[in-house]
């Protein structure tokens, strides 16, 4: 492509050199992640690391997930059984028949009410 080309057509996009300086820029910055991670470990830079700046992998994943289910495991072992409270049902109200229900007047004297006869 010459120079006559690209200013033919402004808005046209050069996508091999920005992908070019998109892997000159990550291959920069995997040199200085490594250059500090060195310089942080106090290791001579000829000795080869394997920085990994993306995460955990398979095998950290597998090991945290053993642990954690051992970690359980051992809480579930250790823990006593749980019970739940018993309840007792709340007590019955009494029969109407079981009250005797006496009414004074003024002077302590005893008023009679009848009762009322049982159902049935």
């Amino acid at each position: 492509m010459s120079s006559s080309d690209k200013s033919s057509n402004p808005s046209e996009i050069d996508k091999q050199a920005l992908y070019g300086r998109a892997i000159a820029s990550q291959e920069w910055q995997d040199r200085l992640c490594k250059k500090a991670t060195h310089t942080a470990l106090d290791i001579p830079e000829d000795v080869d690391i394997q920085a990994n700046k993306y995460g955990l992998g398979w095998k950290e994943l597998l090991v945290l997930v053993i642990g954690m289910l051992g970690a359980g495991a051992l809480f579930a072992a250790n823990r006593p059984e749980l019970t739940l409270p018993v309840f007792s049902p709340p007590p019955t109200a009494p029969l109407d028949s079981d009250y005797e229900v006496r009414f004074y007047n003024s002077d302590g004297e005893l008023i009679s009410v009848p009762r009322k006869p049982p159902p049935g």
